[in-house]
């Protein structure tokens, strides 16, 4: 459901939140260089989108934001990753080649937003960055960003794909990390949106994680 109808309900601006639709970000997402990526594929970046999207809605920010602030926020989600190498390495390397891409490809329409959008995907860049200051917009894409592990395929993408990134041998060990990385992300939201929706799933799925470990060590 979470990528069926809920995704088209983003991309085709369904609600008319934000200018337009994003059917020609979704096209070239879908032909990313690195969307079929372990982790930061084109999976990681329709979830992002679709969580930023959430945000948006759930915090009644269309009006605070306008449709072009909104849209700017939606394509630089669903961007915020294009063209990642898939490996561990400098975080700003990505960041750099996903900005140069933009460039290249933003459609002329869009070309206003194109600062705006930058400073958005800057937001993601990991480990996070203190030196910058972080609007409303930023803090939905960077919430979004780390919400993963509060989703429903999380074991497949993060267990199994972003262990793989990390060049993790095993993934238990991994799945073993992930408890701690839940709590830390739990205290770590910076929106109220990010804290009410993910927040109240993070003791059921530390226990589920811990259930796996018993069968996974029996």
């Amino acid at each position: 459901k979470f990528m069926k109808s809920f995704l088209l309900k983003v991309i085709n601006n369904t609600d008319s939140i934000y200018d337009g639709d994003l059917r020609y970000y979704f096209k070239l997402v879908f032909h990313a260089p690195n969307a079929r990526c372990d982790y930061h594929n084109f999976r990681h970046m329709m979830h992002v989108a679709c969580e930023v999207y959430d945000g948006i809605c759930c915090m009644n920010y269309v009006e605070q934001f306008g449709k072009r602030g909104a849209r700017a926020l939606l394509i630089a989600a669903i961007l915020h990753d294009y063209g990642h190498k898939g490996t561990m390495g400098n975080d700003g390397d990505n960041i750099e080649f996903t900005k140069t891409a933009l460039r290249h490809y933003i459609l002329d329409e869009d070309k206003e937003l194109l600062p705006k959008i930058e400073r958005f995907i800057e937001a993601t860049e990991f480990p996070h960055r203190k030196d910058i200051e972080l609007s409303i917009g930023a803090q939905i894409i960077r919430d979004a960003d780390m919400s993963p592990a509060f989703d429903d395929v999380w074991m497949q993408q993060l267990v199994f794909g972003l262990s793989r990134e990390f060049n993790i041998e095993h993934p238990i060990d991994f799945l073993k990390n992930q408890p701690g990385f839940i709590e830390y992300q739990s205290k770590n939201f910076y929106t109220d949106w990010a804290r009410k929706k993910f927040v109240p799933r993070a003791q059921n799925r530390i226990e589920e994680i811990n259930e796996y470990l018993s069968m996974l060590n029996a």
